[in-house]
């Protein structure tokens, strides 16, 4: 009688531990392919106030391939999206030195990123603004080609702006000094999704 109970008791276990492992979801993170943005910030003077924006830059997020490389997974799946990073580079002018090599590197020393004290990146989605990522307190130093941006937007925001589509960037920046001449760069954006079925 107490084989049979445990065998009965062990079945049903079993059982019970299979069916738990058939209703197993499966998870994903995939970080997309990164997009790059170009735009140029035209001369100002204007230091008083951040209205030194630019606008409805197009992100080129395409979910659907990035969903698609993740292989097995749908849109519905999508659980949340996270910005992984919002960086702006400022592209580098080709120049000849005295020895006459070319130095790819330059960045004009009067016109860069130092000229900028902050900037703050918002996404649009149809009429809807949301704050995206920021950057406050640009040193003043060094030549700056380079800032990386701190994601500001919560990752369900950020899951209906971009399944609503139409989604573009906005760039707000306010001038610590004066730039004279424009300056070219471009913005490199990477979201997490996670996906699960």
């Amino acid at each position: 009688m107490k084989t049979n109970l445990l065998f009965i008791t062990a079945a049903i276990l079993l059982a019970f531990s299979a069916c738990n492992k058939v209703s197993e979801s499966i998870q994903r993170d995939i970080i997309t392919k990164t997009d790059t943005i170009a735009f140029e910030f035209l001369p100002s003077d204007n230091t008083s106030s951040p209205n030194n924006s630019i606008q409805d830059l197009s992100a080129l997020l395409n979910l659907t391939e990035e969903i698609k490389k993740a292989g097995g997974f749908e849109m519905k799946d999508i659980v949340s999206i996270k910005l992984s990073s919002f960086v702006l580079i400022q592209d580098s002018i080709l120049r000849k030195t005295k020895d006459g090599k070319r130095d790819s590197n330059y960045v004009d020393p009067a016109n860069n990123f130092r000229n900028f004290s902050s900037v703050k990146a918002l996404l649009k989605s149809g009429s809807k603004l949301d704050s995206l990522a920021k950057i406050t307190n640009i040193p003043e130093g060094a030549i700056s080609a380079r800032l990386i941006l701190s994601p500001l937007i919560a990752p369900d925001t950020l899951k209906s702006a971009i399944n609503a589509g139409n989604m573009k960037y906005n760039l707000s920046i306010q001038l610590r000094t004066p730039t004279k001449d424009t300056i070219k760069a471009k913005v490199l954006t990477n979201y997490t999704l996670t996906l699960r079925k």
